[in-house]
């Protein structure tokens, strides 16, 4: 989350991230990922000493853990399967389910915003790919103008 935020005050984007707890409070915090971000802002400034810490609305859910981590919810069950009909994406009930459960929650609350679902599918090292990608290139002026577009 804190990586996200900075990448989306780098970018210049107006967005609010919401992040989805999948673990108990001791284990992640809003506070804790301010940190992070202050932590990773202080680094990039050793090589970009011009870089000026954004300030991008940063909420942390935690309507969405049930049980605690690993446990199924039903309404990530069933966001699970409503993402599975409508899109033919496959979800895990621990993180992205949970996750999803939010994003639908709120489509329910307000069609009118969009809204971005950040699947990065597992944890497995990118590298191999990574060196045979593109050059990094900035997002497509109609996605840049759809996200920043006013609700």
């Amino acid at each position: 989350m804190a990586g996200l935020a900075l990448g989306l005050y780098l970018a210049g984007l107006r967005c609010r991230l919401v992040g989805v707890r999948v673990v108990e409070r001791p284990l992640i915090s809003k506070t804790w990922v301010r940190i992070l971000l202050a932590r990773t802002a202080h680094v990039l400034r050793t090589h970009v000493p011009r870089l000026q810490a954004g300030s991008v609305e940063m909420i942390l859910s935690h309507r969405f853990l049930g049980g605690g981590y690993g446990h199924v919810t039903t309404a990530a069950t069933e966001a699970m399967q409503s993402l599975f009909d409508s899109d033919g994406l496959m979800l895990e009930p621990t993180y992205t389910g949970k996750v999803a459960a939010a994003l639908l929650e709120q489509v329910r609350a307000d069609r009118a915003r969009r809204l971005l679902f950040w699947h990065t599918y597992n944890g497995r090292d990118t590298a191999p790919q990574a060196a045979t990608a593109h050059s990094a290139r900035p997002l497509p002026e109609i996605i840049t103008a759809w996200l920043n577009a006013a609700p």
